[in-house]
């Protein structure tokens, strides 16, 4: 009976410290803590390997994608989507939600240049030859995708944007525009150069110069979201916010073609 009593007191004991075990190993299982992050679309190759990054760091973690235009993107924080950080392309867009008090803090972290591309081996040669030869010319819309607008304002300057009325085909994001110009849909476009990492299928027909457009700046924010969002995933929303800003990752913008700020200011 002794004997008995001892063998079900080790059993009750093995039991325990398998559920103690199992209950460690469970308090932060990979992927318990789900950031939502919106970004422009321009930017959603080097996002990509930043969060894989992220995610081997902190494996409890889990990152979602939103990517589409700048425009589009801010309109959905207007209207209350549940963004925890946002990457903006546009100076425009992030002052419209800093001043509508959607943006908890945020700062400037890149610029990037527009370029104008055509298919690979195309028979394109400048922008003015385009207008020439009424060929199909793509650009993102500028009431919603910022380098659709920056494009306005650059092909206005250069005298070219009524001409090419009746050519232009608007995208719904840069990353449109850059498809359309990879499948010979059209015969050049304007994107930015950070578009073109890794990119073979295009040549480039001109740099567009900075001076005819305003300043292309990238912003980050974490998105104010009142007392909806619980302590723990408001500390990875600035995790993951400040983890966009560090060395490395500065690293990885500036070989993807982006311009970190801080460079920039330290050239002028």
């Amino acid at each position: 009976m002794k004997k008995q009593t001892i063998l079900i007191l080790v059993a009750v004991l093995i039991i325990i410290t398998a559920c103690g075990n199992a209950s460690n190993s469970n308090s932060n299982p990979k992927g318990s803590i789900e950031l939502t992050i919106s970004a422009a679309s321009s930017m959603m190759d080097v996002l990509t390997e930043i969060k894989e990054n992220f995610e081997k760091e902190n494996p409890n973690m889990e990152v979602t994608f939103n990517f589409g235009g700048t425009g589009a993107l801010r309109k959905q924080v207007e209207q209350g989507a549940p963004i925890d950080v946002f990457f903006s392309a546009s100076k425009k867009d992030y002052d419209l939600l800093l001043e509508g008090g959607y943006i908890e803090q945020g700062e400037e972290l890149l610029h990037n240049q527009l370029v104008a591309i055509q298919p690979k081996d195309g028979s394109v040669s400048t922008l003015q030859n385009v207008v020439n030869t009424n060929q199909k010319f793509a650009l993102g819309t500028p009431e919603s995708v910022p380098a659709g607008f920056y494009a306005q304002e650059a092909l206005q300057k250069m005298g070219f944007w009524d001409e090419l009325q009746g050519q232009m085909v608007f995208a719904k994001d840069v990353s449109h525009v850059l498809q359309l110009v990879k499948d010979k849909a059209v015969s050049a476009g304007i994107v930015y150069s950070s578009d073109l990492h890794r990119v073979n299928e295009v040549d480039i027909i001109e740099k567009i110069d900075g001076a005819l457009h305003t300043p292309i700046s990238y912003y980050v924010a974490v998105i104010e979201n009142g007392n909806e969002r619980s302590q723990e995933k408001q500390a990875a929303a600035e995790q993951f916010y400040n983890y966009a800003q560090n060395e490395t990752s500065k690293a990885l913008f500036e070989a993807y073609g982006f311009v970190i700020r801080d460079k920039l200011v330290e050239d002028t």
